[in-house]
């Protein structure tokens, strides 16, 4: 009696938790085809395990072997669902042929087990409660049974690899779900038999299937049961519905007050889905109102980014431009208080030879100036223009083949002849003649120039010469162009700021040599061109006053562009 008492608690536990995840998964998503599945695995699963225990309790042996049968005639559908959950609906694979195989041996199955005596012969009454006579064909049965658990075990082992970090984690709690159910049959279902000569215990390993199903919607629902609401209103339901299941099963007298009761349950049920999901639709709001919240807080960090942005752009560039227009300008008013009174003596030709050759001195003078700081002007535009299009991922590359050494000669050269500084570039060629890269022309020239004259700024005033070397290299399938200069150098820390925008150095050297200023866009596009070109800006300094070496390190030859299938 005891014994049944327990049993029953097991049975009421099992049937309350199983009722709890139907009314939980239906709050959560009804119209989904993966809780649906679910929902139809669950109630087959608990009308295996709740005939077994009516198999096994009932007085009338006639009775019981209705319950066994039937009892049977679920363990064979709950497989074919279960299959059609895991593999069908949640690994998303397709297999008609075995789908529909599975489906009709679960026919056959159930119609033997319903109307034959092949696989459960008779009942038999025991001192601890029913037992039946295997049949004919019950190996076949338990045969049929490791296979479909081995065929479901197979596929989620196989699509373990292929599916996301979340898929993964689904999986994992199937498999043990699926290695407890597994296991406790085993014991219960085989060797208990064997090793006790009774069956006393089989029907403790129908009631593993529980922990399959609690595993199986753990996953689904993990991230659910996480909030504390969640898990209080769970709490509610799971122990009301145990005590309205006892009081059907043990305190009903009559037919008519036990069907009254279960109708109440059954509008118990209609309450529990309507609440988890008013329960649930709370979270998901929370939920969305978060990633809002989320959102609209990266959105305003971003605004202010941008306003300090702008606002650096304004400081920097403010500054900046007008070193050259302020020196144009200054050019342009110098000539006209100075040279422009004279201007109509001059075109009669009554102007003296002294005044003229004067006149024509600051007029040179004026050009070389003006033409320094148009450039660097224009420079500054450039910078800003070339910025603007890497920040709006709007930078555009014209692959060609073309000789890397040809093309740098010009550049080097260019860069002697018009440089008023006294430099000295040396280049180091590599042992071929010519070295064939495709890349962008122009932007690989551009950033050698904008290095070289990156060198020449940043030079060392207690040096009279600028000695500047330029190597080539070949590093695998890279080219690696470096640049080193006797310059100022750098602080070997500071090293990691470069290539950022706006980002200026304002490290001294001994004696208090300050560095030059600049926008901080000059390498920002380097690296840039570097980035589009799949390679790099590499920066080595060995310290202040030791000269700096910048590297252009890219692929020799573009890669080819995946063919559309």
């Amino acid at each position: 009696m005891n014994t049944n008492i327990a049993e029953l608690f097991v049975l009421t536990f099992i049937n309350t938790f199983g009722i709890f995840l139907i009314i939980v998964i239906l709050a959560n998503s009804y119209k989904d085809r993966l809780y649906q599945w679910f929902v139809i695995m669950t109630v087959f699963l608990l009308g295996w395990v709740n005939f077994a225990y009516l198999g096994y309790v009932e007085e009338n042996l006639a009775v019981a072997g209705i319950a066994y049968r039937l009892n049977m005639s679920f363990v064979f559908i709950f497989l074919f669902t279960a299959y059609v959950f895991l593999i069908e609906n949640f690994l998303k694979i397709n297999h008609s042929k075995l789908k529909w195989g599975l489906f009709s041996a679960t026919i056959i199955f159930v119609f033997l087990s319903l109307f034959t005596n092949t696989l459960d012969r008779e009942v038999v009454a025991k001192e601890w409660g029913n037992d039946t006579v295997p049949g004919i064909l019950y190996p076949l049965l338990s045969l049929y049974i490791l296979i479909v658990i081995c065929i479901i075990t197979y596929y989620l082992i196989s699509n373990y690899f292929k599916q996301s970090i979340e898929g993964k984690r689904k999986i994992l709690y199937f498999l043990i779900g699926t290695f407890m159910l597994i296991v406790f049959n085993v014991i219960f279902n085989i060797l208990s038999p064997l090793l006790l000569q009774t069956a006393r215990y089989q029907h403790f390993g129908d009631y593993s299937a529980i922990i399959f199903l609690a595993f199986t919607a753990f996953a689904m629902l993990r991230h659910k049961f996480l909030d504390i609401k969640v898990a209080l209103a769970a709490f509610l339901i799971s122990a009301l519905g145990m005590l309205l299941i006892i009081d059907i099963l043990l305190l009903s007298d009559t037919l008519s007050e036990q069907g009254l009761k279960i109708i109440l349950f059954m509008f118990f049920i209609v309450i529990s889905v309507i609440l988890m999901r008013s329960v649930l639709n709370e979270i998901k709001q929370r939920e969305e109102l978060a990633e809002v919240n989320k959102a609209l807080e990266k959105s305003k960090q971003r605004y202010i980014d941008l306003a300090q942005e702008q606002k650096d752009i304004i400081d920097v560039m403010g500054h900046e431009i007008r070193t050259p227009l302020t020196a144009i300008i200054q050019e342009l008013n110098l000539s006209k208080k100075v040279i422009f009174p004279d201007q109509e003596k001059w075109k009669e030709g009554k102007l003296p030879p002294e005044k003229q050759k004067e006149y024509i001195g600051l007029m040179l003078e004026g050009y070389d100036t003006i033409d320094k700081a148009s450039v660097q002007a224009a420079s500054i535009v450039k910078n800003m223009l070339e910025t603007a299009r890497l920040d709006k991922k709007r930078f555009e590359l014209s692959y060609e083949k073309f000789d890397l050494i040809e093309a740098l000669d010009t550049s080097i050269e260019i860069m002697e002849r018009t440089s008023d500084q006294n430099i000295d570039i040396k280049f180091q060629k590599p042992a071929s003649l010519k070295l064939e890269v495709e890349a962008d022309k122009t932007r690989i020239k551009e950033a050698v120039e904008g290095l070289l004259r990156n060198s020449i700024k940043y030079r060392d005033p207690q040096k009279s010469l600028i000695n500047i070397s330029v190597n080539i290299v070949l590093e695998g399938e890279d080219v690696v162009v470096s640049i080193k200069d006797n310059g100022i150098g750098m602080d070997p820390g500071d090293i990691p700021k470069l290539g950022k925008k706006f980002v200026r150095l304002n490290s001294q050297m001994n004696g208090g040599i300050k560095r030059p200023g600049g926008t901080g866009l000059g390498l920002f596009v380097v690296k840039g061109v570097m980035e589009y070109h799949k390679g790099k800006l590499i920066i080595e300094s060995e310290g202040l006053g030791k000269g700096s070496t910048f590297s252009l390190k890219f692929p020799r030859y573009r890669e080819p562009e995946p063919s559309a299938s």
